[in-house]
C-alpha cells in the first residue's frame, strides 16, 4: 500500500465511523486481530507498532496483520490538518484502511466478504485519467457505512480495502462512477 494514496483514504474516511454490525466487526477482527471501529486509537497503534501517520492517524505500509495483508492505517476521529498534529490520548478508531501483497489475495478477500456479507454493490470508477480506474465493490452495514474495497483496473497499482468507510453515493470522490462492472480494454 502506497500513502500517496493518503487523499483517497482521507476522502473514503470522512463520513464514516459508525459502530459495525457484530458479523462486520468480526470480519475485520478476523483480517485485524484486536482492532474494533470505535476503539482508542493509541492502544491498538501501539499494539500493532503502527507509528504516527499524518492527517490520518497510525499506519505503516509494512505491517503485516494477516495472511496476503500488507499495509494498514487506522483513521482517527479527529481532525489532523496538518504534519504536526496528532491523535489525542482519547481518538478513537473511525475507520480501518488496509492493503494487500497481491491480486490473488484481493480476489480472496472479496469472495470472503461477499460470502460473509452477501452481495456488494459494484460501480466502475473512472475520473479523467485511465490509470486511477477502478472497481468499486460496496457492503452496506450500518446506515451510512460500510465495508469498501478499491480495486484498480491498471493491476500494478494497490487494491485498498476499508471498513467503517461511507457508501460511494454520499461521497462526492465517486460522483462519476457508474453501477455494475468496469469493462477491461
Amino acid at each position: 500500500m502506497k500513502w500517496s494514496a493518503i487523499g483517497l483514504t482521507c476522502l473514503v474516511a470522512a463520513c464514516g465511523g459508525s459502530s459495525p454490525s457484530p458479523q462486520t466487526g468480526a470480519l475485520l477482527d478476523s483480517l485485524v486481530p484486536g482492532t474494533q471501529l470505535g476503539a482508542l486509537a493509541k492502544p491498538v497503534a501501539e499494539r500493532l507498532q503502527l507509528p504516527f501517520l499524518a492527517f490520518v492517524g497510525y499506519g505503516d505500509t509494512v505491517a503485516a496483520p494477516a495472511p496476503g495483508l500488507k499495509g494498514i492505517a487506522l483513521i482517527v476521529n479527529e481532525k489532523l490538518d496538518s504534519f504536526t498534529d496528532r491523535p489525542s490520548a482519547s481518538a478513537r478508531i473511525k475507520s480501518v484502511e488496509i492493503g494487500f501483497r497481491a491480486r490473488a489475495d484481493v480476489d480472496s478477500a472479496r469472495a470472503r466478504l461477499t460470502r460473509r456479507l452477501g452481495a456488494p454493490q459494484q460501480l466502475c470508477y473512472k475520473p479523467g485519467y485511465k490509470p486511477a480506474q477502478q472497481e468499486v465493490f460496496f457492503w452496506p452495514d450500518r446506515p451510512g457505512s460500510g465495508v469498501l474495497l478499491l480495486v484498480p483496473l491498471d493491476r500494478s497499482r494497490a487494491a485498498l480495502l476499508f471498513f467503517g468507510a461511507p457508501p460511494p453515493e454520499s461521497n462526492p470522490e465517486f460522483e462519476a462512477a457508474t453501477r455494475g462492472r468496469c469493462e477491461t480494454p
